[in-house]
């Protein structure tokens, strides 16, 4: 008596299942990797930044009529905004 060489049949909706589980942990295990990869990076990149500015020194605020202009126009509005709250009446009746 020989035992049988034929591998057991398995449902077909078992190994999809498992394939689904094959891949969702697979996507994670990367995505991790990825992540830790990236933070790796920012952390560094970040870190040479720092250094830079730290051996440039204080720069300052500069305010140029670039920003200013556009700043001034929304500042103005807001207060116009703001005060014509005021003016409105509500009608009861």
């Amino acid at each position: 008596m020989t035992p049988s060489l034929t591998p057991p049949e398995s449902n077909p909706q078992q190994q999809l299942n498992n394939l689904k589980f094959v891949i969702v942990a697979g996507g994670g295990l990367l995505g991790a990797v990825v992540g830790a990869v990236a933070s790796r990076l920012f952390i560094r990149s970040d870190e040479a930044v720092l250094e830079r500015d730290r051996q440039r020194g204080p720069k300052g605020i500069g305010f140029s009529p670039s920003v200013l202009l556009p700043l001034a126009i929304t500042l103005i509005g807001l207060i116009r905004e703001i005060g014509g709250l005021g003016d409105k009446k509500t009608e009861k009746e």
